[in-house]
């Protein structure tokens, strides 16, 4: 047999098994076992499910897992975990909600993104005393303060986190800058 009628042959008895693996695994809602889910494509079938409320909690599984993926370095993990907050929030999950959007800011801040950490600790302290736990919304509010103190920050970004704090500059304190 020449080489390329026995690759025919050798995919004709292929096919018909793989088409019944992932005919099987499709009818079941997995897939089949040689596909391998990447982060993004987690993220995007979280996305697809932002109009489907009663899916919400399906679409935070699916993020976690993403950011889970992700290395510390990807700045996409924050995007998944902040989405996660996002639709934890929109479930009425406030705790749930309130972690990943700090598990966000962690990820911002490891990455040297202290502006937008210190923004997601904002959100996070936000979450928490709607929640109504004032001891985590005063703790997450001095991490943004702290953070608004870094010396990579501009002046109006400095200027950004505190106003949404509502921060009053002490005549002695705070550098101005």
């Amino acid at each position: 047999m020449t080489r390329i009628t026995t690759r025919a042959l050798m995919s004709a008895a292929f096919l018909p098994g793989a088409l019944a693996l992932a005919t099987t695994a499709s009818a079941r809602g997995t897939r089949p076992v040689s596909t391998v889910t990447t982060a993004d494509q987690l993220d995007d079938e979280a996305a697809r499910l932002r109009d489907s409320a009663p899916e919400y909690a399906r679409a935070v599984r699916l993020l976690e897992q993403s950011a889970s993926l992700r290395s510390a370095d990807d700045p996409r993990a924050a995007m998944s975990l902040w989405w996660a907050a996002w639709f934890s929030y929109n479930r009425s999950d406030l705790p749930g909600a309130r972690a990943f959007m700090e598990q966000a800011a962690d990820r911002l801040l490891a990455q040297g993104n202290a502006l937008a950490a210190a923004h997601d600790e904002i959100d996070a302290g936000l979450i928490a005393q709607e929640e109504g736990n004032p001891d985590e919304a005063r703790r997450l509010g001095t991490k943004a303060l702290e953070l608004a103190l870094s010396p990579a920050l501009s002046a109006v970004e400095r200027a950004s986190i505190l106003a949404r704090i509502a921060y009053r500059t002490p005549a002695v304190g705070l550098p101005r800058g």
